[in-house]
């Protein structure tokens, strides 16, 4: 994937719309099927999230196929999402955020997205780095207050799935950051970033099953995650799917 003259937003191999996608990389693990018409659950924290109460902080999520979905409110929220011709991410910190997609030939390619939130004078911007090289940024429209409260994973309908995610404290370098995506591909398996990472969260640890407490793989003991029915009888899954990557 080149960063300049033309090919930002799509990757070498995709210059031609008819070019053959990226072989299969291997298999991820993905919870699925925690939504379905009113039937909800979700995995929450117990106590109050204590990411990105204070800046700079950093989060990540990884994802596949529509519907896939991931909200740590109220400080936050992200959704990767990939489908036959475009991969995409999106971030929002108090109501400001960026978006990214890439067009792309083929299916079940991950979707993963790295976003950083900084100061900038008396505001606060958001920059999402996208499949390693592709950044987008949104400024803030006032100071950065966010109110306490609970981080939830969800994940939508089939064959939407959700693979984890992560986040700390500190703005990482973007030696740091190319090197997760490279890590998550490598490993293919979501990544903490050394000596930053306060949280993470996985279907990898816990396949096959869907556990009633997901434990939190960061360095805060207090940020485990219980499976909660929100309403109906949803039945979770966690399950292998194979991946391809864009980048």
């Amino acid at each position: 994937m080149t960063a300049k003259k033309g090919s930002l937003w799509k990757t070498s191999w995709n210059r031609g719309r008819g070019s053959a996608p990226p072989n299969i990389l291997g298999q991820m693990a993905f919870f699925q099927n925690f939504t379905s018409g009113s039937d909800i659950a979700q995995y929450r924290t117990s106590v109050n999230s204590t990411l990105g109460l204070t800046l700079p902080f950093w989060f990540a999520s990884v994802g596949i196929n529509p519907s896939a979905q991931q909200a740590a409110s109220p400080a936050f929220q992200t959704s990767p999402s990939s489908d036959l011709d475009i991969v995409s991410i999106s971030a929002d910190a108090l109501l400001t955020g960026s978006g990214l997609s890439l067009d792309v030939v083929g299916d079940q390619f991950v979707s993963a997205g790295l976003s950083v939130v900084t100061a900038l004078d008396s505001t606060f911007v958001v920059r999402t780095h996208f499949l390693d090289q592709m950044m987008g940024s949104a400024t803030g429209t006032g100071p950065y207050s966010p109110n306490a409260g609970l981080l939830h994973l969800t994940s939508a309908l089939l064959p939407g799935g959700f693979h984890g995610f992560c986040g700390g404290p500190g703005a990482p370098t973007l030696a740091k950051i190319h090197a997760w995506f490279k890590a998550l591909k490598s490993n293919l398996a979501i990544q903490p970033i050394a000596g930053m990472t306060s949280h993470l969260y996985s279907a990898k640890q816990a396949y096959p099953t869907v556990p009633a407490t997901l434990l939190n793989l960061g360095t805060d003991a207090t940020q485990n995650m219980s499976l909660v029915t929100v309403s109906g009888t949803p039945a979770p899954q966690n399950n292998l799917l194979d991946v391809r990557f864009a980048y």
